[in-house]
C-alpha cells in the first residue's frame, strides 16, 4: 500500500456517515467573529420534527469531530442565544453539556461558556471540541505518521486495510493471530457491535497511537479514532435508538479515521481568530459545581429537559435546549 501522506490543497467531499460535503466556518463568519443575531438566519420552523432536528450544512464545523445521534442541532442554540441577546460580554452554561453543542456554539460565535458533563466519553468529546489549539499542518502530518505506521504493522500480519470491496475478506491472512480487548471491556459492549477483524485493526491503530503519541495532537486523534469506530468501523445501527446493524466481516479502519482527523485540521485552520474565546468543561455533578459558580456572573443556563426527565422522552421527538433562563 502506498503511504499516506499530507493532502496538498484537498477536502473530503462526504464525511464517514454520509453527511455530503462540509463547508468550513469561514464561509459563516466574514470577519472574525459574527453576531449571533447575523448567525440566526436559520431559525427553527414548524416543520417536522425530523427536519428541525437536522444539522445543518453551516453547522457541520467541530459539531461533527463527535455528536451523539440525538443531540439538539447548534441552528437551535443560535435561535435561543439571539432571543435572549447574548453576546461576547456575556457567559453561558450548560450544566448537561454532553458531547458540547451548546458550548462548542457559544465559543463560534464568540460568547464565552461553561459546561459541565458526568459522563466520561462526552466530558472528553466537549474538551477536545472546545480545543482550537493544535497546528492543523502538524496534526495532519503526525497522523500520517502514526497511519503508516499502522498500515505497516497490518501488512506485516498479512493483513490489508482497506482492500477493493470486492475482495473484502477475501485474501486476509486467516491465520493472523486477532487482538481483542480484555475480558471487563469486552462485557461494556453491545454484543455484535464491532467485528473481530475491523477490531484488531483498530486496536493496531490505537497501539501505534500510543507508540507514536504526541500531546499536541493526541486527544484529537482520539476523538477522531472513536467518531470513525461509531461511524463506519463498528456494526452500529442509529433509527434513531442504537442497534446493531448486520455484521461487516471486514471494514477500513486507518482511511475513515484519518479523514476524520482531515476534518478536524480544516475545521481548525476556519477557526482562526476566534479560538481564544474561554470556555471551560468541567467533569463533575451539577448539582455541586452549581454551588461553585454561583460566586461568579452566568447570564444564561441552557440545557435540555430531556436531561432530567429521561424516563419520559421520547427518542423520535426532537432534543432541543428547552430550559433556558437568565441567572446573575
Amino acid at each position: 500500500m502506498p503511504p499516506f501522506r499530507l493532502p496538498a490543497n484537498s477536502e473530503p467531499n462526504t464525511d464517514k456517515c454520509g453527511n455530503g460535503k462540509r463547508r468550513s466556518i469561514d464561509d459563516n463568519l466574514p470577519g472574525e467573529r459574527r453576531s449571533v443575531a447575523a448567525m440566526s438566519d436559520s431559525r427553527p420552523s414548524r416543520g417536522a420534527n425530523g427536519e428541525i432536528n437536522k444539522l445543518y450544512p453551516i453547522d457541520r464545523a467541530v459539531h461533527e469531530w463527535y455528536r451523539f445521534v440525538l443531540s439538539f442541532p447548534p441552528h437551535l442554540v443560535r435561535h435561543y442565544l439571539e432571543r435572549f441577546g447574548i453576546q461576547s460580554d456575556h457567559r453561558v452554561l450548560d450544566p448537561f453539556c454532553g458531547t458540547g453543542t451548546t458550548i462548542v456554539e457559544c465559543k463560534k460565535l464568540g460568547i464565552p461558556a461553561v459546561g459541565v458533563e458526568a459522563n466520561p466519553m462526552a466530558h472528553f468529546a466537549s474538551q477536545v471540541k472546545t480545543d482550537w489549539s493544535p497546528d492543523p499542518d502538524g496534526l495532519l502530518e503526525h497522523a500520517c505518521q502514526v497511519a503508516n505506521a499502522a498500515s505497516s504493522e497490518l501488512e506485516s500480519e498479512g493483513i490489508e486495510d482497506d482492500p477493493l470491496p470486492l475482495f473484502r475478506g477475501i485474501g486476509q491472512n486467516s491465520h493472523a493471530r486477532l487482538r481483542t480487548l480484555p475480558r471487563e471491556s469486552q462485557t461494556l459492549l453491545l454484543i455484535d457491535s464491532i467485528s473481530p477483524l475491523p477490531l484488531h485493526k483498530t486496536l493496531v491503530l490505537l497501539d501505534c497511537l500510543n507508540q507514536h503519541r504526541d500531546e499536541r495532537y493526541y486527544r484529537h486523534e482520539l476523538l477522531a479514532l472513536a467518531k470513525a469506530l461509531v461511524c463506519s468501523i463498528s456494526n452500529l445501527h442509529f433509527g434513531p435508538e442504537v442497534g446493531i446493524g448486520p455484521a461487516k466481516p471486514d471494514a477500513p479502519v486507518i482511511a475513515p479515521w484519518l479523514a476524520v482527523v482531515h476534518a478536524m485540521a480544516d475545521d481548525i485552520r476556519g477557526m482562526h481568530g476566534i479560538s481564544d474565546v474561554p470556555v471551560e468543561v468541567y467533569r463533575a455533578d451539577s448539582r455541586v459545581i452549581f454551588a461553585q459558580h454561583r460566586r461568579r456572573t452566568t447570564f444564561l443556563v441552557m440545557f435540555s429537559m430531556s436531561c432530567l426527565t429521561t424516563g419520559l422522552w421520547k427518542p423520535h421527538r426532537p432534543a432541543r435546549p428547552t430550559a433556558c433562563w437568565s441567572w446573575p
